[in-house]
């Protein structure tokens, strides 16, 4: 079992993430899909796409 430090939370309600950031969990708010593909690249440090 992972812990919360150890996991994203990914979710298009800015509400949400900000609730699994104060459990622990590193949050990104999607609201467009490159943004969140990048922010997800730069937490997970591996590439998400094709273009890398």
């Amino acid at each position: 079992m992972l812990s919360a430090d150890e996991c994203v939370f990914v979710d298009d309600t800015e509400e949400y993430v900000q609730a699994a950031e104060r459990l622990g969990f590193a949050g990104v708010h999607a609201q467009r899909p490159e943004q969140t593909i990048s922010r997800l690249e730069a937490l997970l440090g591996v590439p998400l796409t094709g273009a890398h």
